[in-house]
């Protein structure tokens, strides 16, 4: 009998052993966990304050990997997006589409449809800079149907619309372009978008103009692309 207590006894120590080993590595992981985001979040400052793709993407990377190592997959969907959105700006579609993969996957795993969305949206638009109208419009729609159960999502929602107007355009689907870039325009206003406007309404005109010339299409066409080449912008997708 007392051999048996000591024996019950050397097992509840053992599960203590292992109890307190398992706190430890928790609170490991924590610290990294806490780490990845810091870094994540220094990303983001010289992103935004400083346009520095090569300080950022330094660190997102640097984020990335310490989320790996200790299976962090809120910090590997956070990074992997950013490094992928820094990859397609400098149209780099091989990192971009692997590390917006990697995002995608990763939310999945979290069934975080806002990380989802985002990701597919970046997928999209790297098949959009790719001139694969298609493909971009797949994803849209796939980040679309997300975007739509997402009250908070409206901003990007309105992008996303925009940029399928265009695919359309390409496509040569004008009907379908004008449906969605006459939308568009509406909530540009709504969102005081300058810019965005000026460039809808040359693809509105430009539509219009399919049909047959009109003099007053033709001026307006005029006038917008002045407001552009005054502004030394270029117009998005032409």
């Amino acid at each position: 009998m007392k051999g048996f207590i000591l024996l019950i006894a050397f097992i509840l120590i053992l599960l203590g052993c292992k109890s307190n080993q398992d706190t430890a590595k928790v609170k490991l992981h924590n610290s990294y966990y806490q780490k990845t985001d810091s870094l994540i979040k220094k990303g983001n400052f010289y992103l935004s304050n400083e346009d520095s793709f090569a300080n950022s993407l330094a660190i997102f990377k640097e984020a990335q990997n310490l989320a790996k190592k200790y299976n962090y997959i809120s910090g590997i969907v956070t990074s992997s997006y950013k490094i992928g959105y820094i990859y397609s700006a400098q149209s780099n579609v091989t990192f971009a589409s692997e590390n917006l993969y990697l995002s995608l996957k990763n939310a999945e795993l979290l069934k975080d449809s806002s990380s989802m969305a985002q990701a597919l949206a970046g997928l999209g638009l790297v098949m959009f800079n790719m001139n694969k109208w298609n493909s971009a419009l797949s994803y849209f729609k796939k980040a679309s149907v997300i975007h739509n159960s997402q009250k908070q999502e409206k901003q990007a929602k309105n992008l996303i619309q925009y940029l399928s107007g265009l695919c359309y355009y390409h496509l040569q689907d004008y009907k379908k372009a004008n449906q969605l870039l006459e939308e568009s325009k509406k909530l540009a206003v709504l969102e005081q978008n300058e810019m965005r406007i000026y460039e809808i309404r040359l693809y509105l005109n430009h539509i219009k103009l399919i049909g047959g010339i009109d003099k007053n299409i033709l001026l307006e066409y005029d006038t917008l692309l002045k407001k552009f080449k005054d502004k030394k912008e270029k117009v998005g997708a032409c």
